[in-house]
């Protein structure tokens, strides 16, 4: 977030993730091929590298700042 002149504000930071990972969640559950398990571990492999979390977070801080 230094690079980027950005302040960590972890809560914010969460509230992101979680949203991300909720609709990944749901996304696996609806094609209706995973249990609650499997799909908790696919929608962790959707949300973990992508940037859109990053790229959601960024966004929003610059715009408070």
């Amino acid at each position: 977030m230094e690079k980027f002149d950005v302040p960590y504000i972890e809560a914010e930071w969460n509230g992101k993730r979680g949203k991300e990972f909720e609709r990944a969640y749901n996304k696996v559950l609806m094609a209706g091929k995973a249990d609650t398990n499997t799909a908790r571990e696919a929608a962790y492999n959707m949300t973990k590298g992508n940037g859109v979390v990053f790229g959601k977070y960024l966004s929003q801080m610059k715009l408070k700042q």
